[in-house]
């Protein structure tokens, strides 16, 4: 009898062991989870905030961290306030320019976009395919001959790479010449662009305490004030990717506050 009652309380001991570590693994789970989310509010713009939001949410994902509506369910909070205004900025629009001759002796001044710049050390770089605008009036399988003058080197070595790209042969004899391209250079025409900028400042409270204020000034450029020089309409459509991937975005400002947050929960 002893010993059946001996072997009931040691089965009793052994499951409440158990159920507490169980219980205790669950708690600490909880305050695991809890310090790694992240309640956000954002005062602002509607479609600022949810351009925002939705960047917070991406510079979480994968990085076992998680957003929370509820303030008593996150270890960090980010109080983010939006003011925007609007502006007018100067744009640049960096061509590669030529006069394209034709075995006839007509002429024409021809320009490819290269990049469109906002002056202060960002730029985007096209990603059109072949020659872009300098042989748009070309015909196909044309042979053509390079004008080289006081070019730099790596210019006339990305037209000739763009020329054979687009399936035009490239002669060494000007007479053998379909057409030829001279005067090549490097030009520079302003532009100005009417969008708006954001001041985002963000009030971090992080995990133990830590309150840091961060602030940064998003610029969105939302459209190319008219009238345009003809030589730079190859450079409409790139001025939109510096819209989107200025070198300061909503989605700059979550991830550096994403990442101060995560050094703080390590």
């Amino acid at each position: 009898m002893r010993s059946v009652c001996g072997t009931l309380i040691a089965i009793c001991l052994v499951a409440c062991c158990s159920m507490a570590q169980d219980r205790s693994h669950v708690v600490m789970s909880e305050k695991t989870q809890k310090l790694r989310t992240i309640y956000l509010k954002i005062r602002g713009p509607e479609e600022a905030a949810t351009k925002l939001r939705a960047s917070f949410a991406e510079a979480v994902a994968g990085k076992d961290l998680f957003l929370a509506d509820d303030p008593h369910q996150a270890g960090s909070k980010v109080d983010v306030t939006i003011k925007e205004r609007n502006l007018e900025r100067p744009f640049y629009a960096e061509l590669t320019s030529a006069t394209l001759m034709a075995r006839d002796g007509k002429s024409t001044a021809v320009s490819s976009c290269n990049k469109v710049t906002d002056g202060k050390g960002y730029s985007a770089i096209t990603t059109k395919a072949g020659t872009s605008d300098l042989m748009k009036d070309v015909p196909a399988k044309s042979t053509i001959y390079l004008e080289e003058g006081s070019q730099p080197a790596a210019l006339i070595q990305t037209l000739q790479k763009q020329i054979r790209e687009a399936g035009f042969t490239i002669v060494t004899v000007e007479k053998d010449a379909d057409f030829r391209l001279k005067d090549i250079h490097l030009t520079r025409t302003p532009l100005r662009a009417a969008g708006m900028e954001a001041t985002v400042q963000s009030m971090i409270h992080a995990a133990g305490g830590l309150e840091l204020n961060l602030t940064s000034n998003v610029t969105t450029r939302v459209s190319i004030l008219e009238p345009i020089a003809s030589e730079a309409e190859s450079c409409r459509s790139t001025v939109q990717r510096v819209a989107e991937n200025g070198p300061v975005s909503y989605k700059g400002v979550a991830l550096a506050d994403v990442a101060m947050i995560e050094r703080f929960i390590r």
